[in-house]
């Protein structure tokens, strides 16, 4: 049993469907299955059901990766507009060097010569400085786009175990989370589903409190199924029923989500006590959920 509400409906979903993305339930019915697809989709581990608030993000990463591309597009054009006004700027001051060459002996009775040349620097000086300044404002831009791309795909399959007694070696560590993940998932989870686990950091002679452990998960699915088993923790072994999962978010990320933590506390806070408000939808891309109270 799910105990989570049906987000067609709004009834208990007892056996449902899960949107990979937000993480919200569906009968099978509501949403437009028969038996037989419902038969294949179970048997089938890769194929997925997204909800209809899900499937506007699917495409997401496409445009983020055009967007990305259309910059440098824009900032090759940029550069050669600046190399093309450089060399421009360049030949007019040559000719005006010549000019003031050529003319010599009739400008050396001028005394504003030395302060025309230094006018003439300074104006090639703050071209010059604006244009740079400009584009490396806009290569900073690009580059920290990229970075939060890259780091956000590089977290998205992990999960982070916290309060995990520390092993004598890493391989018996492996073994308990194995262990703890086929509890979870009544032994869906196998060790082909997990690229990697390790404990973060170093480990220290006296240990005040466990290393947190990082699982890098090789599909989104495996780590979507051991997350939807989250309720089943209390019914590990005694000394298992303390750790908590979560997902491997970046500072930014979870800044965001306390803060929505925070807002759904205090709705719920103003609302009686008839509803529940919690935060749901895949990371980066939250909302705050309201619940009915069981009994109300």
């Amino acid at each position: 049993m799910t105990n989570e509400n049906c987000c067609k409906c709004d009834n208990v979903v007892e056996d449902g469907i899960c949107c990979p993305c937000c993480q919200s339930f569906v009968h099978p019915k509501c949403a437009g299955f028969t038996k037989d697809s419902l038969s294949l989709y179970k048997k089938m581990k890769n194929l997925r059901w997204y909800c209809d608030n899900c499937l506007g993000y699917v495409d997401d990463v496409k445009g983020i990766s055009k967007l990305i591309n259309d910059k440098h597009v824009a900032l090759d054009m940029e550069l050669k507009k600046i190399s093309e006004s450089g060399d421009i700027l360049k030949n007019d001051i040559e000719q005006l060097r010549i000019a003031v060459d050529n003319s010599k002996g009739k400008l050396d009775q001028v005394a504003s010569v030395d302060s025309l040349k230094s006018e003439i620097n300074a104006k090639w000086s703050e071209v010059v400085k604006k244009n740079c300044d400009a584009v490396c404002s806009e290569v900073r831009s690009i580059q920290k786009t990229l970075n939060v791309v890259n780091e956000n795909k590089e977290r998205e399959n992990n999960i982070i175990i916290f309060n995990l007694a520390e092993s004598e070696n890493s391989v018996k560590d492996k073994e308990i989370v194995m262990k703890i993940f086929q509890s979870l998932t009544e032994e869906s989870i196998k060790s082909s589903d997990v690229v990697k686990i390790f404990r973060q950091g170093k480990k220290e002679e006296q240990i005040t409190s466990p290393r947190p452990i990082i699982v890098k998960f090789n599909n989104t699915s495996s780590k979507v199924l051991v997350m939807n088993k989250l309720f089943k923790i209390k019914l590990l072994d005694d000394k298992l029923k303390s750790i908590r999962i979560s997902h491997d978010m970046t500072r930014e990320q979870r800044t965001d989500y306390r803060k929505l933590v925070d807002e759904a506390k205090s709705k719920e806070a103003d609302d009686g006590e008839d509803f529940l408000y919690r935060v749901r939808g895949p990371v980066g891309r939250w909302k705050i959920v309201r619940f009915l109270k069981k009994g109300k």
